[in-house]
């Protein structure tokens, strides 16, 4: 067995240099951020506006005010936290800081969210929301009813809306001139279905972007049995959050069931429910 060369020392030496000075750096970076924290703001008059979580807390969301040239730009974060699909599964989670906003932590800033201009360079004087997730089913449902038994309020549309508006009447975001909206995992889904709605709101701003992290799930089988589970699975949250938003709005406005549990089968939903499941009731 050979020595261990001059050069080969020098290379091991140098690596493991450059290692402690990465490892410091990342140290350095993790510490900054963490001393930077948003606490909660509870959206105005919540209850009243039906904008609250599965347990009937008010919806919340996490704000750092921009600054300079970064005045007029807005990034809106929308966290992932997976679905529930049944009064069981949704029970639970209201138990939980994903269902309730009783005891919300504050947030500490990640990197993209971080006012460090040497951290973030790109974006540290944007104004930066977090709205915090709380409904169980991607910002998506919007049911007026409350079941009795369960006290389960299946409202998170109301909640992405609230905090949008209120956004725009009190902290300036009317005059937005750069817009994005993001999402990871749950979150990108809601990014996804939310994006033309996030547009719409913003009919005077130069440019509005949305960006899904993780939040796109394609039908391709990558586990035995996984994608059937899936299509299942949110098969269920449609059925349990968003058919009941989806409800007849006239007589003459069958075929609901085809239309919201067999997607196989779309075209058998009317021009009016297409609207409707996309966000844009016309009557």
């Amino acid at each position: 067995m050979g020595s261990i060369s001059h050069n080969q020392v020098t290379v091991s030496i140098c690596f493991k240099i450059i290692l402690y000075v990465l490892v410091f750096i990342i140290s350095h970076v993790d510490g900054q951020n963490a001393s930077q924290q948003l606490s909660i703001t509870f959206i105005a008059d919540a209850i009243t506006k039906g904008a609250v979580c599965l347990d009937g807390t008010p919806g919340a969301y996490y704000f750092s005010k921009g600054f300079g040239d970064g005045i007029n730009s807005w990034m809106i974060f929308l966290p992932g936290g997976a679905w529930c699909a049944t009064n069981e599964g949704c029970l639970n989670k209201s138990s939980t800081d994903l269902g309730s906003n009783k005891n919300p932590p504050p947030l500490p800033l990640g990197t993209f969210q971080s006012t460090n201009k040497t951290i973030n360079p790109d974006f540290y004087n944007w104004n930066i929301v977090q709205i915090r997730y709380c409904d169980g089913a991607s910002f998506m449902a919007d049911v007026e009813a409350v079941n009795p038994e369960t006290n389960l309020h299946l409202r998170g549309r109301r909640i992405f809306t609230s905090v949008i508006e209120e956004l725009k009447s009190t902290q300036g975001m009317s005059n937005a001139e750069n817009a994005l909206l993001i999402g990871n995992s749950a979150g990108g889904l809601a990014t996804i279905l939310n994006c033309d709605r996030f547009h719409s709101f913003l009919p005077g701003a130069c440019r509005v972007k949305c960006i899904s992290d993780s939040g796109f799930f394609i039908r391709a089988e990558h586990l035995r049995g996984a994608q059937d589970n899936a299509i299942d699975n949110f098969r269920k949250v449609v059925l349990f959050h968003i058919s009941k938003y989806v409800a007849p709005n006239s007589p003459n406005e069958v075929g609901w069931n085809n239309c919201t549990t067999e997607f196989s089968k779309l075209s058998s939903c009317t021009e009016n429910q297409h609207h409707i499941i996309m966000g844009n009731p016309n009557s």
